[in-house]
């Protein structure tokens, strides 16, 4: 399952509002295992099934007890899946 959404600018404390798209999957339980979150999503142009999601992940680490943000450009495939009986 895919998720777009714009949090809360008060609740994060962020400088701006970042566009968020996270991907969770089920492995048919009531639960949902988080696949990532990447920032400013942009679909892309495919010819092929499904379509590209692409954007930055960020990444906190700490390092030397510092705080340290890196930054990943992902892309996502993402195919539809055909679950018996809800399509």
């Amino acid at each position: 399952m895919v998720t777009v959404l714009e949090p809360d600018r008060d609740k994060y404390n962020s400088a701006r509002n970042l566009v968020e798209s996270s991907l969770d999957v089920s492995y048919g339980t009531a639960q949902t295992a988080s696949c990532g979150r990447i920032t400013d999503p942009v679909i892309l142009p495919n010819k092929g099934r499904g379509f590209l999601l692409s954007g930055t992940e960020l990444d906190p680490q700490h390092i030397d007890g510092q705080l340290r943000i890196w930054e990943h450009w992902r892309v996502w495939q993402l195919v539809p899946t055909e679950r018996h009986g809800t399509e």
